[in-house]
């Protein structure tokens, strides 16, 4: 069979008739051809790139709201500012705050927490800060249900419970986080022997390490703290580089 018997019965015509034409025809079929080709690979590579850039912009949006709950729920870097709790964390160091210890696990006593002070009791006391809310970092010292004083040599003490002037199971608490002792005991006003923190179910007294230069329990403007106060617990320290690592 020759070629031009394998052709249809118009092209053979147009062959047959005018040859020139014939080509004409068919390079104008392979040119149509490539270009619907090309339309065709334009139109897929369009596709391709508006479905990698939705893919993009939805795992932008993903990562963007993950991260908001994290910092949320979760983890949330914070600053320190002043020296309260010297030695033990300097001003300007930068911690990592865990939210879900608050939430749904059991808080321990020399945890390091960060709470929300009543604020209305802070101005009232003539503190001043630039911020309209501001955040305490602290460590536990009494857990829900205790009493907590701090007797005349400075000592912290531990009891179940108080009433008429008698302390149960009293106790000296056993602790190494203080930066110093205690002085002046005589001036506290909330947890001293004469005035001690009896905490209800809910409630904490908490303290600076830097003893003698903290804002903490001991102030009645601040005295003991409610779990709905406290935000999360400092786990680990990520600036400087130098003292990177986990925190007790």
């Amino acid at each position: 069979m020759n070629e031009q018997e394998s052709l249809s019965p118009a092209l053979a015509q147009i062959l047959e008739e005018s040859p020139e034409s014939y080509f004409q025809d068919e390079e104008a079929c392979r040119s149509d051809a490539l270009r619907r080709q090309l339309l065709l690979e334009y139109e897929d590579e369009r596709r391709k790139f508006q479905r990698d850039f939705l893919e993009t912009i939805l795992l932008c949006l993903v990562t963007i709201i993950a991260t908001l709950l994290i910092l949320r729920f979760v983890i949330q870097p914070i600053e320190v500012i002043g020296p309260s709790m010297m030695e033990t964390l300097q001003n300007e160091d930068i911690v990592l705050l865990e939210k879900l210890s608050v939430r749904f696990g059991e808080l321990k006593r020399f945890d390091i927490v960060v709470f929300e002070p009543d604020q209305e009791r802070l101005l009232a006391s003539g503190i001043q800060t630039d911020e309209e809310k501001v955040s305490f970092v602290k460590r536990i010292i009494g857990l829900p249900g205790e009493v907590i004083y701090i007797d005349s040599s400075g000592d912290i003490h531990v009891a179940d419970s108080y009433k008429d002037g008698v302390y149960v199971n009293d106790r000296v608490l056993e602790e190494s986080y203080g930066r110093e002792e205690i002085s002046h005991p005589e001036r506290i006003r909330y947890g001293s022997k004469e005035n001690p923190a009896i905490l209800g179910e809910d409630e904490y007294f908490v303290m600076g390490d830097n003893r003698n230069n903290s804002t903490d329990s001991r102030k009645e403007y601040i005295g003991a703290i409610h779990r709905s106060q406290i935000e999360g617990k400092v786990i680990f320290r990520v600036f400087p580089l130098s003292s990177l690592g986990i925190l007790e």
